[in-house]
């Protein structure tokens, strides 16, 4: 049964990845708490609510992990989908994994290569050399009859040959930091309909939740529908501020998947109850939330009034 939820997913600092350090944003924790413990009354006509299994379209979680489970697993939650890092870095088409140098790349899914090698004359990003040594795999499935590809970016070594057909778990590549990369990591991007950077997807869409976790999306709208940019989700577990996460940024190059309208995404997020709060002015919409392990959650949010 699909639940409507928008959650977030959290990384210890032990296991955050160098690159993941390197991109956490500037943030007051004191700040965060007030937010939450401060819940006063909604702006008039804000509302929030999870959707419900028939509103929703079919979930597309098959993506399966690129690395063994003895490594990291998790994105790293600092620098998701649509994240600049805080002004820092380009405009993050993806998401990005950490593990040391040499780590075996798998494939996330069944499909056929399309693309192996580097990108120094073949644009894959907004400039040449941008992925360094990549593969592209075009997955077996399609949605709504359009191609997807998944990119896997920076690696160190490159396994597959263009044409070679491979499945899920097969070793595709090295993690590595060729291109424009800081430190070890895997840069993973899903694209439907074409292999251009303007067709990229929010790859925590497509991942499926990690033992115990579920997914939590949705979207944060205006009264009127507009999606509204770079707005702060927060996600509470108890008293526990969990997880950050911040709507899409107004780029050419970020999109919400067709069917799903989502303009936020937090992936593995531990199953159990949990409260998602949207600032709407001067006060907070808050929304109580049942994570189910391996399900998506959609959530939506009304503000503005």
């Amino acid at each position: 049964m699909l639940t409507l939820l928008l959650v977030a997913f959290w990384l210890t600092a032990g296991s955050t990845p160098a690159l993941a350090r390197e991109a956490e944003p500037n943030f007051s924790q004191r700040q965060a708490n007030t937010a939450a413990r401060d819940v006063g009354p909604p702006a008039a006509q804000s509302r929030a609510r999870v959707l419900a299994a028939d509103e929703l379209p079919a979930a597309h979680l098959w993506l399966a992990r690129p690395f063994a489970p003895q490594y990291q697993l998790a994105p790293a939650v600092t620098f998701p989908y649509g994240s600049t890092g805080g002004g820092r870095y380009v405009l993050h088409t993806g998401i990005d994994i950490g593990n040391p140098m040499s780590t075996p790349v798998l494939a996330m899914a069944e499909g056929v290569v399309v693309y192996a090698g580097d990108d120094r004359l073949r644009l894959f990003g907004p400039k040449p050399s941008f992925y360094g040594n990549l593969v592209v795999v075009q997955l077996t499935r399609t949605v709504d009859r359009l191609p997807v590809y998944v990119l896997y970016g920076h690696l160190d070594e490159v396994r597959v040959m263009t044409g070679q057909r491979v499945d899920a778990g097969d070793m595709i590549g090295a993690v590595g930091m060729t291109g424009i990369a800081i430190g070890p990591h895997l840069h993973v991007e899903v694209r439907v309909g074409r292999m251009d950077r303007w067709h990229t997807l929010n790859p925590e869409l497509w991942l499926a939740p990690l033992p115990g976790a579920g997914t939590v999306a949705g979207r944060v709208l205006t009264l009127d529908g507009a999606p509204v940019t770079d707005a702060t989700v927060y996600l509470y577990r108890g008293d526990a501020l969990w997880r950050i996460g911040a709507t899409y940024p107004a780029e050419e190059t970020i999109n919400s998947d067709p069917a799903w309208q989502e303009n936020f995404v937090l992936s593995d997020i531990p199953a159990g109850n949990a409260q998602l709060v949207v600032r709407d002015g001067a006060r907070n919409i808050s929304l109580p939330i049942r994570v189910r392990a391996g399900e998506l959650t959609f959530v939506e949010f009304r503000i503005g009034g």
